[in-house]
């Protein structure tokens, strides 16, 4: 029993981050430029504007197994993102220095550049 929960759990995280990798490829194949406050034509891509939103901070995702019957199986996965959501003619973020705008409870990582939770 031990051997086949973590085969499924290896399954689903590989399908999470295939699923990550999709949403983060989108950005070269859109034409979205930096600092760009997204437009309500961008609903195709929320998916990479959420993870890029300078303020999410956690994201939780579920992967179900779909059996439909007659087709072909497949994996559905859903994420939810912290607050504040992506908004139309709001900016992203805000361009600028790497880490220089970490808030309260967060540290720069030193390998992305990005500001992280301590």
């Amino acid at each position: 029993v031990v051997a086949r929960v973590a085969y499924v759990i290896s399954i689903v995280q590989s399908v999470a981050q295939e699923a990550k990798n999709s949403w983060w490829t989108t950005i070269l194949t859109h034409p979205l430029l930096l600092g760009v406050a997204p437009h309500y034509s961008d609903e195709s891509i929320l998916p990479f504007l959420q993870m890029a939103q300078a303020e999410t901070v956690q994201v939780g995702c579920s992967v179900q197994l779909c059996e439909p019957p007659n087709t072909t199986s497949y994996y559905s996965v859903a994420c939810y993102y912290d607050i504040p959501h992506v908004e139309a003619r709001v900016p992203l973020y805000t361009v600028g220095e790497p880490c220089n705008q970490c808030r309260q409870g967060f540290k720069c990582d030193d390998a992305t550049k990005l500001c992280i939770l301590k």
